[in-house]
């Protein structure tokens, strides 16, 4: 491979990263990978692989106006047979790290491309199991959720509020209205499920299940990973020293899947 043509597939695989970011920005599936506090610095992420590939991509023209006016003069071939067949050698080897490694830089955009961005739903909680605490990262924001209306508290405000409160018994009897995936474990008394909902610290290599137990009579006529919002009353239990939020449910309907299924600690 020509090192013209090493430069030009290495400018058309940054733009095309650069691109991709850009899209994944504006529509918002971006936030299927990371935290939303960490997309101004992938939309500048993008922006400097644009203008790297613009960079090469000049100097690519350049190159090629040099050789068209002279300025430059075009490698020279080569004399004698043992100096060709060396020279060959070398190419071919030089030839094949090139493209080896464009493999490797190209490989995210291929991967990025042939599969279309999707959250994690209810089914990756087998794998990952699921929390009732708030096991996660705290931000500035965090300590803020008791001046959030209960009903529009989450599932991960109704954790933090029982850390935050100084007296995790004042919640209980506060109305919840909660929206997030239905989970059952082994074990589980047949009139309760979790309501969860995946949080992302960093990155999706983070993220963690987090639920809220909710008490329903007919929590076994419920579609196992099916999204539900939840209307009902906040219960405090203590169990193990610790104060546990749960929902005594007086409503629970099917629900669409949010825009953003993610909570970002």
């Amino acid at each position: 491979m020509s090192d013209h043509r090493y430069a030009m597939f290495q400018g058309l695989i940054t733009a095309g990263l650069g691109f991709w970011l850009l899209l994944r920005v504006w529509d918002g599936t971006i936030l299927f990978y990371i935290n939303q506090r960490f997309v101004l610095l992938v939309l500048l992420a993008a922006l400097g692989l644009l203008l790297l590939a613009q960079m090469v991509f000049r100097q690519l023209a350049q190159r090629r106006q040099s050789l068209l006016t002279g300025e430059v003069q075009p490698p020279h071939a080569h004399s004698g047979a043992e100096e060709h067949d060396h020279t060959h050698d070398h190419d071919h080897d030089h030839g094949t790290r090139q493209a080896s490694h464009l493999m490797w830089v190209a490989l995210p955009l291929v991967l990025g491309l042939l599969f279309s961005p999707k959250p994690l739903d209810a089914s990756a909680v087998a794998n990952r199991g699921i929390s009732t605490n708030a096991a996660v990262s705290r931000t500035a924001a965090g300590g803020m959720v008791l001046g959030i209306p209960p009903e529009e508290r989450t599932v991960l405000d109704w954790l933090y509020a029982a850390e935050d409160s100084p007296n995790p018994a004042e919640l209980d009897g506060l109305p919840a209205v909660v929206t997030g995936f239905v989970v059952r474990e082994a074990g589980m008394p047949a009139d309760q499920f979790l309501i969860g909902r995946f949080t992302i610290t960093c990155c999706v290599a983070d993220s963690a299940a987090l639920g809220l137990p909710v008490i329903w009579p007919e929590a076994e006529k419920l579609a196992d990973q099916g999204w539900v919002q939840v209307r009902g009353t906040v219960k405090m239990v203590q169990e193990g020293g610790r104060w546990q939020v749960q929902i005594a449910a007086e409503q629970v309907e099917e629900a669409p899947q949010p825009e953003q299924p993610y909570l970002f600690p």
